[in-house]
Parts: structure tokens; C-alpha cells; sequence
């Protein structure tokens, strides 16, 4: 099987790195790829804006399957032109990709879709946004977006009081009646959890879910970022809440993403971040795609054959099957650019790296690097990623900071609280609600 990777990032990085591990894997190509990719992939140099030379590229190198998941190549249509060839490809097409990049229109979609998501308010006059946070349950989450026909998504500003709301309105809506809008969302009290699964357009194929920590300093303190760092599995997800998770969330998107996906219908992962409330799972938001950070704690504990689910997704022919994952737990604790998200600088040499490819126990991402000469050096703001197993959660925990103090680039920052607060004592297995403990600073 002949592979190639369009994208640059962390999940790419897990992808090849688990492709290259299989026997059924011939060759993988990657464009642009990272000096991560780069160890394990050919990168080849294609232009993102002209798709019909990638669909060319894979016809000419007798390219099986394509994983289509950079943003640079999804604006420019590259599934729809993959798809049209009878190309086997997996990302989300044009139309899918501009809709849920926009949270507007997501939200409006769970709405006709009936799919249970957490309160939220749609303003674009101010006056009516400041009368709803009066009477909103706080902290908000406050999303700004410009209706725009790229849908590009906005600045989020978690709102733990009035004067953070309003403030964020100021930021976001100007005079109060413009063409932007404001998504105004509540945060229930819950634990998180995000949700993979792959869809052939027909059905999904769960895969292990895990806990994202998204700010950008410890304690959830500070900006959100994408992921800061992520642990898996969750034990503290029942039997009976993930089955309601799929029956009410998971399988409702996919059906809703059928109407608008036409007839080959979506094919590729499917990403949920869900907090389960006192009434249930609600959903705080998805994309048709792959969470990255999440897929960085999950693949290494994938004892399946990744290669093989892939290529049945294309074609449209997922197997109804039971995936084999390894009871180890996984904590990938991310490394960034100091400053970052706000400014970072990039070119900036990293040392340690090269010691770690040899630790069995150790995964090692590249998210934003790239090679210079004989050096590797930081390409972006979330730089690597160092995901951890072990036989037990904190045993994981304790490995990957141990690791993480060995890399070394000028002003790196990373959390130290990565998975210290996770909950742990409560069993899948039996689904009884027993009395659970949570120690401080989860997010």
C-alpha cells in the first residue's frame, strides 16, 4: 500500500509514524511534512493551491490512498478533485469544510439536526447580546465570526464574569450592528471528553476518546490554544454514557452530514468535544476531521492495523469490527514557542531530540519544525509534542514531564499539571456510578 500525507502537523506526524509500522505500508509520501515526517516519509514539494497536480502526483506514483487534512489543501477543494477522479482519499470536501469551519453555522446545523449541545445565543446586536448575559450562566465561552463565505473561524474569550462578557462584546460586535456576529456559549459543569470515530459516509468506527487540556498555562489558567497536552483512555467515561454519546451525538452528526455531503457522503474521522452534564452528554463542538491532539494520545495505544481501516474508509466499506487497543495509558504533554499563542519566533535550534528516538516507551511528535542543514529547528507556536505509556495513568504522567526536561530550545514553555488532575477511580467495566475524586487545576 502506497500512502501519501497532505499536512504538516502533530496528527500527520502520528499517522506516518504508525503507517510506517506496518507491513501491510509500502511507501508513504508527505507534502509539506516536518523534520519529524521527514524520518519516517518521503516529503515531496507540491503546490497547494493547484490540486490538480496532487491528484496528478498520485496517479503518476500509483498512490492508493491520500489523507487530505491541511487546511491549505481542503480551501482549494483537493477532496472534490481527489473524488472526482476516483481517487480513494479521506477529508472532508469543499462545501463541508467552509461550513463547519464557521461556528455559526454549526450551530445551526446541531439545531436542525436536533443533536443536544450545550445552551448557547446567536447575537449581532449588542443590546440583545448584553440582555442575554444577564440573565447567563457563567463562565462563556464567546466566539466572534464574520459571515464570511470562507467561514474562517473567530477569536475565542472565555468569560468567567460580567465584565469578561462585556468586554468580549466590545471586542467582537464594535457600534453593536455590523455584519458580524457573536456566538455566545455556556459551559456546564462536566468532564470532558473528545470523541474520535472514522465514517465510510455510512457508518462510524469508534475509536478510544481522550481528555484535551486546552490553555495555554497551568491550572486552565491563560489564552486557548488547540491543546496543550491530552491523556487516554478515560475510565471515567461508563459503558452506558458512551453509548448515549454515540445514539445521541455521534451518529446524528454523521446522518446530518449525509444530507450535505451528497452522495458519497463523508468519509473520514470524526472529532466530538463533549462534556457530560447532569442531563446527559452535550456536545461543545466537531469538526468533520481529525482532532489533532487528541489523535496524539490515542494512536500509539492502537494495536489495530491503521493502514487497513483507512483504506476500507475510502472505498466506502468499513467493517463492523471491535479495534484491539493496548491497556497502557498515554499522556503527550505538548512543547511550545515562548510567547506563544500571542507571538512566537520560529528558526530556533532545539537540542535533545535525538537520545529520545531510542526510548521504547516514548513517542515523539513533530508539530512545527523543520530541518536546517544537519539541525532541527522550530517551524511554528506548538512545537513537539512527547506522549508518554505506561501500565498505569500517573506512571505515564511522571514519564512524559521526565522526558519533556530532556529537549531544550530557547524559551520553550509547556504545562506541568498535564494529567495531574485526572479522575481516575471509576470503572468502565461495571458502570457504577461510585463516588469519584478529582484533584485541582483540570480544565
Amino acid at each position: 500500500m502506497r500512502v501519501l500525507v497532505l499536512g504538516a502537523g502533530g496528527r500527520e506526524h502520528a499517522c506516518v509514524w504508525k503507517l510506517a509500522q506496518e507491513d501491510n505500508v509500502e511507501k508513504i509520501y508527505a507534502s509539506p511534512g516536518n523534520a519529524g515526517i521527514a524520518s519516517e516519509a518521503e516529503l515531496v514539494e507540491l503546490d497547494r493551491s493547484v490540486v490538480d497536480e496532487a491528484a496528478d502526483f498520485v496517479r503518476e506514483n500509483d498512490i492508493d490512498l491520500t489523507l487530505a487534512w491541511d487546511e491549505r489543501y481542503l480551501e482549494e477543494g483537493i477532496v472534490d478533485e481527489f473524488a472526482g477522479r476516483n481517487l480513494d482519499v479521506l477529508g472532508p470536501e469543499l462545501s463541508l469544510y467552509r461550513n463547519f469551519r464557521n461556528s455559526l453555522q454549526a450551530r445551526r446545523f446541531l439545531l436542525e439536526n436536533d443533536i443536544p449541545a450545550v445552551d448557547c445565543g446567536i447575537f449581532s446586536r449588542k443590546q440583545n447580546a448584553r440582555r442575554h448575559l444577564q440573565e447567563a450562566d457563567y463562565p462563556l465561552r464567546i466566539r466572534g465570526e464574520a459571515e464570511s463565505a470562507s467561514g474562517e473561524g473567530g477569536e475565542v474569550i472565555i468569560a468567567s464574569g460580567p465584565g469578561d462578557a462585556r468586554r468580549a462584546l466590545d471586542r467582537f460586535l464594535g457600534g453593536g450592528d455590523g455584519d458580524d456576529s457573536v456566538l455566545i456559549e455556556e459551559i456546564p459543569e462536566g468532564e470532558r471528553v473528545t470523541v474520535l470515530a472514522l465514517s465510510d459516509g455510512s457508518m462510524l468506527l469508534p475509536f478510544s476518546s481522550a481528555r484535551i487540556q486546552h490553555h495555554i498555562f497551568e491550572g486552565g489558567e491563560g489564552p486557548l490554544t488547540p491543546g496543550m497536552g491530552a491523556y487516554s483512555p478515560l475510565p471515567y467515561v461508563s459503558f452506558q454514557q458512551d453509548r448515549m454519546i454515540y445514539e445521541d451525538i455521534m451518529i446524528p452528526l454523521l446522518e446530518g452530514l449525509k444530507s450535505l455531503a451528497g452522495e458519497r457522503g463523508y468519509r473520514g474521522f470524526l472529532s466530538a468535544d463533549i462534556v457530560l452534564t447532569e442531563r446527559g452528554p452535550r456536545l461543545l463542538e466537531f469538526i468533520p476531521g481529525l482532532e489533532g491532539m487528541a489523535f496524539q494520545a490515542v494512536i500509539p495505544r492502537l494495536n489495530s492495523e491503521l493502514s487497513s481501516l483507512l483504506a476500507r474508509a475510502a472505498a466506502g466499506d468499513i467493517e463492523r469490527r471491535k479495534l484491539d487497543w493496548s491497556q497502557d495509558s498515554a499522556v503527550s504533554i505538548v512543547i511550545s514557542a515562548g510567547g506563544y499563542p500571542l507571538t512566537h519566533r520560529e528558526g530556533v535550534e532545539i537540542s535533545g531530540l535525538e537520545e529520545l528516538q531510542q526510548e521504547e516507551d516514548i513517542r515523539l511528535f513533530h508539530n512545527a519544525t523543520r530541518s536546517a542543514g544537519e539541525k532541527i529547528v522550530t517551524a511554528g507556536g506548538r512545537v513537539l509534542a512527547v506522549t508518554a505509556l505506561a501500565s498505569g495513568h500517573f506512571t505515564a504522567c511522571d514519564r512524559a514531564h521526565e522526558v519533556v526536561e530532556k529537549i531544550d530550545f530557547a524559551d520553550m514553555h509547556y504545562r506541568t499539571d498535564i494529567g495531574s488532575g485526572a479522575v481516575l477511580d471509576f470503572s468502565p467495566e461495571t458502570g457504577d456510578e461510585e463516588e469519584r475524586k478529582q484533584g485541582e487545576g483540570e480544565e
